[in-house]
């Protein structure tokens, strides 16, 4: 008799793309080099051979093969904040012929055979497939997280990647990407939900800086170049505590993509310049 063997929640944080994922979302957000939108992602199977390290790299060594095995269609639900799960059931097919054997590790591909490996993770324990066995993810047992606690991703573009990637709806790579500075009153939850309200206003000589990004390595870059705000003037900007990566030359426009705190805060009076030097911001998708 068939039956069915169920690994409850995995979970793909960031931590677990591929290289060749991050590589590419590194280089739609911040480089105008888009990256296309999967039309279906697929779940496939690996067995004791495969390893962290070479799904990482895109390495299909250990893929179970044959006797029945093909990947499987996930169909995923919206998110919120990043997160969401398949929003239907991914049932493989029977175990024909010969045993599939012992299942250690799944991953999301961007085709149903060959193709690139976008996200993997090792299953809670091992499962034994043998002939006449089925395998199965029930509804919400894969999690997708395209902001993992403490990342620093706006709502926005945590849900536009998990979009991009598993659901073929497309975000549209930014043309170019701006830094903008914000002041000490302003607060993580604001940069989150892309709220501009501490933002240095534009009477003080101030104005969002295009940004240049440097190629990445395994989905980490910096800044190419030496990055200098204009100089202030009429009023002093203040006290600046926060840098925001956002899509939009326009004060209080567009959406924050990323930000950070700076590592202390920086006072900008009349007559000073900010410069953020070659290689000074650290930007990984990771």
């Amino acid at each position: 008799m068939n039956f069915l063997k169920s690994i409850l929640k995995l979970f793909f944080p960031m931590a677990e793309f591929s290289t060749y994922l991050e590589n590419e979302l590194y280089d739609h957000i911040l480089r105008n080099a888009a990256y296309t939108s999967p039309t279906t992602v697929y779940a496939a199977l690996f067995g004791t051979t495969a390893s962290t390290g070479n799904l990482e790299a895109g390495t299909l060594t250990g893929e179970i093969a044959g006797n029945g095995y093909a990947r499987q269609a996930i169909t995923f639900g919206a998110p919120t904040n990043g997160l969401g799960s398949n929003s239907a059931a991914v049932t493989f097919p029977v175990n024909t012929g010969s045993n599939w054997g012992t299942i250690r590790y799944m991953a999301i591909m961007d085709a149903s055979t060959a193709g690139n490996v976008l996200m993997y993770t090792q299953l809670d324990s091992d499962v034994v497939i043998n002939v006449g066995n089925q395998f199965q993810f029930n509804i919400g047992d894969i999690d997708a997280d395209f902001k993992p606690a403490g990342s620093e991703i706006s709502n926005f573009l945590s849900n536009e990647l998990y979009d991009h990637v598993l659901r073929n709806a497309a975000y549209t790579s930014p043309t170019t990407v701006y830094l903008a500075m914000f002041t000490s009153t302003a607060v993580e939850s604001e940069l989150e939900a892309s709220t501009w309200t501490n933002e240095v206003g534009s009477s003080r000589g101030y104005a969002h800086l295009a940004l240049t990004a440097t190629a990445p390595t395994d989905g980490a870059g910096s800044n190419s170049g030496d990055h200098t705000f204009a100089v202030a003037v009429t009023t002093n900007w203040g006290t600046l505590r926060w840098v925001a990566i956002c899509d939009n030359a326009t004060l209080a426009t567009g959406n924050v993509l990323m930000y950070t705190q700076l590592d202390a805060d920086v006072v900008i009076n009349i007559g000073n310049t900010l410069q953020f030097n070659s290689g000074d911001l650290d930007i990984q998708i990771q």
